[in-house]
């Protein structure tokens, strides 16, 4: 199991720095500049050099890579352009926010799916079963914005139950609505896996002889069912929950909730190199850290995995 984990994590260095080069690439090469998002409509040629020359945009781009890929070498991901502040700190003051929210979807996502999976693999072509399918249908297919304004309208403003979007401290009133809207998607998706993996697993001969030997059904499920159909769901929430580590720029930007998400958003638009390219190697570290995890339980749920 340790070699596995460290093949898998030695794997990972070569995926970073490549998403690290292709991020400074990308951003250089779309239109735009920092030093004119920060001058503002009102400057001059001298100003614009001057901004420039500070924020080192005037070296040539090779110099301008190795100069970043030698502060990542140390741990720096350099300083936000725009706040002037290191972006490890930016990132890690939003973290929590992110981590709470993701939590949070995922826990839904995960109860709520596995439960309408399991009842619409219980008698399939019920109407249970058609019922999940056509809300799975519409939670995949809604978009998470729409979702999110529909309910920040019905919950937040015309019934008054909940607030409709910001922050305050830890009050976890403000993460009901978030959580919901970003699970929604999530949900629908564990909820037709669960459904198709029980299925296949149904049919298998030692869930007939459990049954056959009077098991209860509770226990079928959970001892022979679940735990046999587990590995395509822990593949999707795994998925899922690395996409919201990263921060979920729609969800936190119609509520307003001050995550990682909400952070990327404002500095594509301030147009801040260091904090987009710091933020989006945090995604990808985030994304191959839980992927990491995930490989992990699929070797404790199938020692063969780790052998090959």
């Amino acid at each position: 199991m340790t070699r596995y984990i460290l093949r898998r994590a030695l794997a990972a260095i070569p995926l970073l720095l490549g998403v690290s080069a292709l991020t400074f690439v990308l951003l250089r090469v779309v239109p735009g500049d920092p030093a004119l998002a920060m001058a503002g409509e009102r400057y001059d040629a001298a100003t614009l050099a001057r901004l420039r020359h500070e924020l080192g945009l005037d070296r040539p781009r090779v110099v301008q890579f190795a100069q970043f890929v030698g502060r990542l070498a140390r741990g720096d991901l350099g300083v936000s352009y725009s706040d002037g502040r290191p972006v490890t700190r930016l990132i890690l003051e939003r973290l929590p926010h992110t981590l709470l929210l993701a939590g949070g979807a995922i826990t839904i996502a995960v109860v709520s799916g596995v439960l309408l999976g399991g009842l619409a693999a219980r008698r399939p072509g019920s109407l249970a079963d058609r019922a999940v399918a056509v809300g799975s249908l519409l939670g995949v297919s809604v978009p998470v914005f729409t979702t999110g304004l529909l309910l920040a309208f019905v919950f937040g403003v015309f019934w008054k139950v909940l607030p409709p979007s910001g922050s305050e401290g830890w009050d976890l009133r403000f993460l009901v609505l978030p959580a919901i809207t970003l699970s929604t998607q999530s949900t629908a998706l564990i909820a037709r896996v669960t459904r198709a993996s029980l299925l296949e697993v149904a049919a298998k001969d030692f869930v007939r002889t459990a049954r056959s030997k009077g098991i209860g059904e509770g226990s079928v499920f959970f001892r022979h069912l679940l735990a046999n159909a587990a590995i395509p769901i822990v593949t999707v929430v795994g998925a899922d929950f690395g996409s919201y580590l990263g921060g979920s720029i729609l969800t936190e930007s119609v509520f307003g909730w001050p995550g990682v998400g909400r952070l990327t958003l404002g500095a594509i638009a301030r147009r801040d190199f260091p904090l987009i390219q710091g933020v989006v190697l945090f995604m990808a570290a985030a994304f191959i850290c839980v992927n990491l995890v995930v490989d992990c339980l699929y070797a404790a749920m199938n020692p063969r995995v780790a052998a090959e």
